[in-house]
């Protein structure tokens, strides 16, 4: 990419918005941004924030999209609407990142991901966790044979109340979001743990609830057990649970774990703590004169969505749409989280372990 990118976003109605337009106004290699949304208003609010960053505004879609020195467009929109805006896009000969998780149902997905085929673009989806650089290691490590056959895994994904998150907004109904704790949050561990084990999910037992008091209609809490490919059986809680938060979106409290376990050795993490701390614990060759571990690393602060490894994800969309290559995900990788997803509130539905699409 030699040449400053020219960047569309579609949406400023989602919570992410604002997070994408700053990650957007830090990345060097974005030269402009063309922003639509239906709201005039917020559109004239936005520009006068970002300044000359934002080269132009559109309430007409088609317009912004009509744009032939506008390659990339990111889709920000809420889960019901997105499926439409971005399969706009692609037919448009655009290439696409879409928020996650895309759309309320695996089916409308899917649709977007044919449409992006058929127009030969790139889609990826904001599912930046996997750029961290622990995800990067323990993927190693895992790979590298330290952990063993991995056998067992915990997850956590808690964080602030509904009460503190407006409960009124389109989030918290599900014919509008999908879905809540599983589909909002939860999503971003089911991919970094596909990514981390290289594994699939096969099947998915869960119970999800509405504990909250809240006028909402989609789960506030969960937990699951899913059964991996390769043999490994996993949990996972989520939740808005945590009484005292920033309110919003941005800077929200979190409690957040993972485990995993091999007949070798162990890991654990905790995301997103201030103290960015792997511990490993090994019986594999090499590690008999210090079995125990502990890396830590000090990431440069940053203001982008998911931190300057959010920027690096996006960097990677940007070169994998305009000069070629792998993309840092797929619309196939939303699809088998939604898919998860899904599972889980059909096994909560029925009582019993939902088997995942081959």
């Amino acid at each position: 990419m030699e040449n400053k990118i020219k960047v569309g976003l579609i949406g400023l109605t989602h919570p992410h918005s604002r997070m994408h337009l700053k990650t957007l106004s830090l990345m060097e290699d974005v030269g402009s941004v063309l922003l639509w949304d239906e709201d005039g208003e917020a559109l004239a609010k936005v520009k006068a924030e970002m300044g000359e960053k934002v080269e132009g505004v559109y309430t007409d879609l088609d317009g912004m999209l009509s744009r032939d020195d506008m390659p990339v467009v990111l889709v920000v929109m809420p889960n019901d609407l997105s499926p439409e805006c971005a399969i706009k896009a692609v037919r448009a000969g655009k290439h696409i990142l879409c928020e996650k998780p895309v759309a309320t149902k695996s089916a409308d997905l899917v649709k977007v991901i044919k449409e992006a085929e058929k127009a030969k673009v790139v889609m990826s989806v904001s599912l930046p966790w996997r750029f961290h650089p622990i995800s990067k290691e323990v993927r190693k490590l895992i790979a590298d044979g330290i952990l063993g056959r991995v056998m067992n895994l915990e997850a956590r994904m808690i964080t602030s109340q509904v009460r503190l998150r407006n409960p009124k907004m389109w989030l918290f109904k599900k014919a509008r979001s999908g879905g809540g704790i599983l589909s909002w949050l939860g999503c971003h561990w089911f991919d970094l743990i596909r990514f981390l084990l290289q594994d699939e999910v096969e099947s998915v037992s869960a119970m999800v609830a509405t504990l909250s008091g809240e006028d909402i209609d989609v789960e506030d809490t969960a937990s699951l057990v899913m059964k991996f490919k390769k043999g490994a059986i996993g949990s996972m809680s989520a939740g808005y649970l945590l009484p005292q938060s920033i309110p919003g979106y941005s800077g929200a409290a979190y409690d957040t774990y993972l485990a995993i376990k091999g007949d070798r050795g162990n890991i654990s993490w905790s995301p997103m703590a201030q103290d960015k701390v792997l511990r490993v614990e090994s019986v594999s060759p090499g590690w008999a004169s210090a079995s125990y571990r502990e890396f830590r690393y000090a990431l440069p602060p940053s203001d982008a969505y998911a931190g300057v490894h959010g920027i690096e994800f996006v960097r990677a969309f940007f070169k994998a749409a305009l000069d070629g290559g792998e993309p840092p995900n797929t619309g196939y990788d939303a699809l088998r989280v939604l898919q998860i997803v899904e599972a889980a509130y059909e096994s909560s539905d029925t009582g019993r372990a939902v088997k995942l699409p081959a």
